[in-house]
């Protein structure tokens, strides 16, 4: 019975194991990393997957064939189209907290997030000071990613205010209180652009590492 058991114990070690690798396997592309990050902001479909990664659409399919064979994501096909989507919101999780170790072990890594989320830009204060200070209405929140993006993802008391909209937007905020601005994640410099144009008009602003699903769980974790 003992060796039976050592034997089943063994058998269901092996099995988590490889389930594993094939589930890390299947990320093993930076192209459909990419593509895990756009489906995390909304659902797509393979051309405009394709043009956000600068893939061409045969390339893009390959990639979100093995990622569906994973689990990673699912189809619905609507006429002559298929929008893709993330199977479970735990994806999201994951690939944060991937970039977070990768931004502790790889000095490259450190660097290319710099450039594209510059400290400078960053406020000092941690998401849940921020947070609070929305709370207290002393700061407004922004989102300047896409329609698109902002109603299928969007963040608690965020503001829409895409970035080719921010200059004619800009008399709707107020100067006397700071603007927190985010777009798709660490990874994404759409903020960037934003922040600097409002500074430039004399707002206190900053821009926000985090995505709509960190600040949406933030969020939900302090009761906002």
């Amino acid at each position: 019975m003992a060796n039976q058991t050592s034997s089943l114990n063994h058998e269901a070690r092996a099995e988590a194991f490889s389930a594993l690798s094939a589930l890390a396997q299947a990320m093993s592309a930076p192209a459909r990393l990419r593509i895990l990050q756009f489906l995390s902001n909304r659902p797509a479909t393979v051309e405009e997957i394709g043009a956000r990664i600068e893939e061409s659409i045969a390339n893009t399919s390959q990639h979100l064939q093995k990622l569906k064979h994973a689990g990673f994501v699912s189809d619905v096909k609507s006429g002559v189209k298929r929008t893709y989507s993330l199977t479970d919101s735990g994806i999201i999780d994951t690939l944060i907290q991937f970039q977070e170790i990768a931004a502790r072990m790889k000095p490259n890594v450190r660097a290319a997030e710099e450039t594209l989320c510059p400290p400078e830009l960053c406020p000092d204060l941690p998401l849940s000071h921020v947070l609070e200070e929305i709370r207290r209405e002393k700061a407004i929140l922004i989102d300047v990613r896409d329609e698109e993006e902002f109603k299928a993802s969007p963040a608690p008391s965020a503001l829409s205010l895409p970035l080719a909209e921010i200059k004619k937007s800009l008399g709707l905020l107020p100067k006397k209180k700071t603007i927190y601005a985010f777009c798709r994640g660490r990874y994404c410099s759409l903020a960037n652009d934003v922040v600097r144009e409002l500074r430039a008009k004399g707002y206190k602003a900053y821009r926000l590492r985090e995505m709509s699903h960190e600040i949406e769980k933030a969020m939900a974790e302090k009761g906002n």
